[in-house]
């Protein structure tokens, strides 16, 4: 058998150890080494990709119409990846200079 011991201890003492415990808790928990790299993938409005490649929205849907650029489909809305824009805006940049 486990002892037990009683105190007779007001809550408000006892509510800042508990917070501390439980914050200390959550800490430990959420906040691991391997977590502080971000993986998430930034997403760009049509409207932010469009004044970095410096290029009209009708372009920039011609672009996306022809696979030159992929968006994603969320609902109504359209969103790209930074990281694709990025690749595209090297490819586009070569394509604007090349004689037809």
């Amino acid at each position: 058998m486990t002892e037990q011991i009683f105190f007779n201890v007001p809550l408000e003492r006892l509510k800042p150890i508990f917070k501390e415990w439980v914050k200390e808790v959550l800490t430990e928990h959420y906040s691991h080494p391997e977590d502080t790299t971000d993986d998430t993938p930034e997403y760009l409005t049509r409207k932010q990709v469009s004044e970095l490649l410096g290029v009209s929205l009708v372009t920039l849907d011609n672009w996306v119409k022809r696979g030159m650029i992929p968006a994603l489909r969320i609902g109504y809305r359209v969103r790209f990846k930074k990281e694709d824009v990025q690749k595209a805006l090297k490819e586009v940049e070569t394509l604007k200079y090349r004689r037809v």
